[in-house]
């Protein structure tokens, strides 16, 4: 005799329902969505601090360049008033104490723009840290 096999699926499903958890699961939702609220305000504590971090490096960048311009404004006055204190030196006109004052203006002058070279550097080293470049020629438009 010849056996037949008759095949087929079988499926099934099982749920699980607790009726009553004595309000642990609502505890749970509760609790994951303060952690949910405190994380975002975090996130969005840390964005405002990395925003205000670039706006005072971009700020303080900007005024260290007005302060080379303007120490290189100084530089050249006091080069033009060292050629106009040797020309008077020469004729007779001013003492060697007025062509030396005259020299360490300018040298004072010249100390202060390597400072704000030297501050202007620094400033853009931040910025540059601030927005997560690496090369800081980057800012200028400079590919690396």
């Amino acid at each position: 005799t010849e056996v037949e096999w008759d095949w087929g699926w079988t499926a099934g499903a099982q749920l699980q329902w607790s009726l009553w958890d004595g309000g642990a699961t609502h505890g749970l939702v509760r609790e994951k969505r303060l952690r949910l609220a405190k994380a975002e305000t975090t996130y969005d504590d840390m964005a405002d601090g990395v925003v205000l971090e670039v706006t005072r490096a971009y700020l303080e960048m900007q005024r260290a360049e007005e302060t080379v311009q303007s120490s290189r404004d100084t530089v050249g006055m006091a080069e033009r008033a060292l050629e106009i204190a040797k020309a008077r030196y020469d004729s007779g006109q001013a003492t060697y104490l007025e062509l030396d004052d005259a020299n360490l203006e300018l040298r004072n002058a010249d100390l202060i723009l390597q400072t704000a070279l030297r501050d202007h550097l620094n400033a853009v080293a931040v910025l540059a840290a601030a927005v997560g470049v690496t090369d800081a020629n980057v800012l200028y438009g400079e590919q690396p």
